[in-house]
């Protein structure tokens, strides 16, 4: 196959931006994406990284990620005491 001319440096630089929030270098999320950390590999060393290269090298580094899971917001089980009215029987 191809040789993985640019994995090593990637797998270098995601090790040190992940010990640093994104907001350190002017993200706006608190959370490290593929994407912003593709972005900041291509700007500081000006040359250009698929996800996918950022996604193998986090894998290789033994960094796991999950998306995040949204939940509809329920309903507090006292709802009703606390709006002020009787418990129910």
């Amino acid at each position: 196959g191809r040789p993985a001319d640019h994995r090593l440096l990637v797998v270098t630089e995601v090790q040190a931006l992940l010990k640093h929030p994104p907001a350190d270098y002017g993200y706006r999320g608190y959370v490290w994406t593929i994407g912003m950390l593709k972005t900041q590999i291509e700007k500081k060393h000006a040359l250009s990284v698929s996800g996918d290269t950022v996604q193998r090298a986090l894998y290789e580094i033994d960094y796991r990620c999950k998306r995040p899971r949204y939940v509809l917001a329920r309903r507090d089980p006292h709802w009703q005491q606390v709006k002020g009215g009787s418990k129910p029987a």
